[in-house]
């Protein structure tokens, strides 16, 4: 885990000098170790309010590599191995719950939006409809910025496939094989997940190893 300290420096149009920004970013291995909701979120945004997109916003392909193995075959009985594996549970990818989430919501807006067509369609009034659509929703003041039930329904995302390549477990590694950026280690670890990748043919396959 690493606390990260940048330095931003922007051109500002009155003067054309360098203005000093600090911002303080905190490693996401504990936070959010995949970062999947986030993506999703920010994608919706852009597309959203930066492209005017009301209906529907472009379907979104994502692709996660895990550098931290899901599984070990063996159980590991020395100091180091243990740690080692401790880091690989902490770090490692657990976006499962929430891809089933999003893809959840996703579908209850098709819902609400097929059954606002459906009553539409057997004479429910436009006015009785939008009443209930400018409608705060119920959890608009817990954490989340009041919005109302219209708000649901517009911009929807789409998710097209998540594809994830999860790193096999090496046997030989160690506890602080996070710290090693040796010129030999970096050159295995580049040619096992390239020619992982060159196996990956099936776009729906869900679980590669390198």
């Amino acid at each position: 885990m690493a606390i990260l300290l940048w330095k931003s420096r922007a051109i500002t149009n009155a003067t054309s000098n360098y203005e000093k920004n600090i911002r303080y970013f905190w490693d996401g291995g504990i936070m959010s170790n995949t970062p999947l909701t986030q993506v999703v979120r920010l994608h919706r945004e852009y597309w959203l309010k930066r492209k005017g997109f009301k209906d529907t916003v472009p379907r979104l392909n994502i692709f996660i590599v895990n550098v931290h193995p899901l599984k070990q075959d063996t159980i590991p009985h020395d100091h180091d191995g243990v740690i080692n594996r401790n880091a690989d549970i902490t770090f490692s990818d657990r976006t499962e719950r929430e891809q089933h989430a999003l893809l959840l919501v996703s579908d209850f807006v098709d819902l609400a939006r097929e059954l606002i067509k459906i009553a539409k369609e057997n004479g429910v009034k436009d006015n009785v409809i939008n009443s209930l659509l400018e409608r705060k929703t119920m959890n608009h003041g817990m954490a989340i910025r009041p919005r109302k039930y219209s708000d649901i329904l517009v911009g929807q995302y789409e998710i097209g496939k998540i594809i994830r390549i999860n790193r096999k477990n090496d046997e030989y590694t160690i506890s602080n094989k996070i710290f090693d950026f040796s010129s030999k280690t970096i050159k295995q670890l580049r040619e096992s997940g390239y020619n992982n990748v060159q196996d990956l043919t099936d776009v729906e396959y869900e679980g590669a190893e390198f």
